[in-house]
């Protein structure tokens, strides 16, 4: 069976850095691994600006495939990051061999993030808005991460969240349900999950819907299972 190329996309807040015990076992597995931090967060921190929307973070992965000459690129995006991932799908179709949404946004075409969570809940993100500043973020432990050695290394590293990447509608491809996809859904938070409204629209899709009994951030707190999971998908 040929390598699988996979580029791993983080969510809001987190950089590349959160993909570290994903990364390595895929890469045990004989795949090539990518993951690219989008602008303003991890290490890219330093670059974080309020100008930052939607729009940069596809064009920061976008660009990182056609950099790195990725082709059969198995896409896969964690929380906000499904968002990115449907918009690089419609810029460049043709490098993508599958979308997997873990545990993440799946939106439709004209969609932004604000609009797929509940209005009770918007209140951080309108005042982020309205004052112009960057969205702080949410508590690990309402992600159901306990694990006080996983969040030793998670919390130093989160970075606040331009708030116009939320607030941006998405362009999702009329063809995207050419393209195989996987939604992975993890079981585990400290809350009830909220990705679960997206099943739906996973099944809509004809994804292959995967469970995995794991926090929000399952590939560091359920490292294992994640590969595996992973690895199951079409």
């Amino acid at each position: 069976m040929p390598k699988r190329t996979f580029v791993l996309v983080p969510g809001a807040w987190f950089g590349g850095w959160v993909w570290r015990d994903l990364a390595e076992r895929l890469r045990m597995q004989g795949c090539i691994v990518t993951t690219p931090t989008l602008t303003g967060l991890g290490e890219r921190c330093h670059t974080n600006s309020n100008s930052a929307d939607l729009t940069l973070h596809i064009e920061d992965v976008v660009s990182h495939i056609q950099m790195e000459g990725l082709d059969n690129v198995d896409l896969l995006g964690w929380s906000y990051g499904g968002m990115v991932i449907s918009g690089v799908h419609s810029r460049i179709p043709e490098k993508i061999r599958s979308l997997i949404f873990f545990d993440a946004f799946m939106p439709d075409n004209g969609m932004s993030l604000v609009d797929m969570i509940d209005i009770d809940k918007r209140e951080l993100y309108d005042t982020a808005r309205g004052a112009d500043q960057k969205i702080p973020p949410i508590s690990m432990k309402a992600f159901g991460v306990n694990d006080p050695t996983v969040l030793e290394f998670v919390e130093p590293r989160t970075c606040l969240q331009p708030w116009r990447t939320f607030f941006e509608p998405v362009s999702v491809s009329p063809d995207i349900g050419l393209v195989s996809q996987s939604y992975i859904l993890c079981t585990k938070w400290g809350i009830v999950s909220p990705m679960t409204r997206f099943l739906p629209l996973a099944l809509t899709r004809k994804a292959n819907v995967i469970k995995v009994k794991g926090s929000h951030l399952a590939m560091l707190t359920e490292p294992d299972e994640t590969l595996a999971a992973v690895l199951s998908t079409p």
